[in-house]
């Protein structure tokens, strides 16, 4: 059947007209949602959202190059890195959406000062993410065949470094862009889980470099 359609002249056609209709229909939908106002201010604030996330990429992308001459000597930080990024985004998100939520309740004043009165709510994911990087390393030492107990220590340690230094950025910066965008009027939704996952990938990036340039 792909055959067929690739090769064929009816079936080039046949591509062409299903895609051509597809977008026809997308544009069609598109002009119908955008001439409610909330649309309009959803599309306008995802388009900026948009901007600044791939800008992070990049950056991101730029210092996992670097940090991949190391990585490539150290088979364990390979099964390590995935969760040290998603853990890292998750505490960023639990942070951005509770902060939103009591924003959004009255709850929490959107005032700098505010951040000494949330520190229960921001210590409990932290001890959490660290128990779980203590997890990988076990894992991730057994996996990988460190036997030494001193390059476990210090495989144990760089991680330890890692969250310090990640956890404590994506904590201070979920909390920043939650309370920026509630003064600003803006929806949190727009802004918050998207530009905390693009940079908890850079975030916890840099760090492992740093900590494993340290160790």
């Amino acid at each position: 059947m792909k055959l067929y359609f690739a090769t064929t002249l009816f079936g080039t056609y046949t591509v062409w007209i299903i895609c051509l209709i597809f977008f026809v229909l997308a544009l069609y939908f598109s002009f119908q949602v955008l001439r409610e106002r909330e649309a309009l201010k959803t599309v306008r604030e995802f388009s900026l959202t948009l901007i600044l996330v791939v800008f992070i990429v990049t950056i991101t992308g730029t210092f996992f190059e670097k940090i991949s001459h190391i990585i490539g000597l150290k088979p364990e930080i390979y099964l390590v890195y995935p969760a040290l990024i998603d853990t890292v985004g998750d505490v960023g998100s639990i942070i951005g959406s509770t902060t939103t939520t009591k924003l959004a309740l009255g709850s929490l004043n959107a005032l700098p000062n505010t951040v000494q009165r949330y520190l229960i709510e921001i210590s409990s994911p932290w001890i959490a993410s660290i128990t779980l990087f203590i997890l990988y390393s076990i894992i991730s030492s057994f996996i990988g065949g460190i036997n030494a107990e001193t390059h476990f220590i210090r495989f144990v340690s760089q991680l330890l470094i890692t969250n310090v230094l990640a956890v404590s950025l994506i904590t201070s910066l979920s909390f920043l862009i939650a309370v920026l965008t509630y003064k600003r009027g803006w929806d949190p939704d727009n802004f918050v889980i998207p530009l905390e996952s693009a940079l908890a990938d850079g975030i916890t990036t840099i760090s492992l470099l740093i900590a494993l340039m340290i160790l």
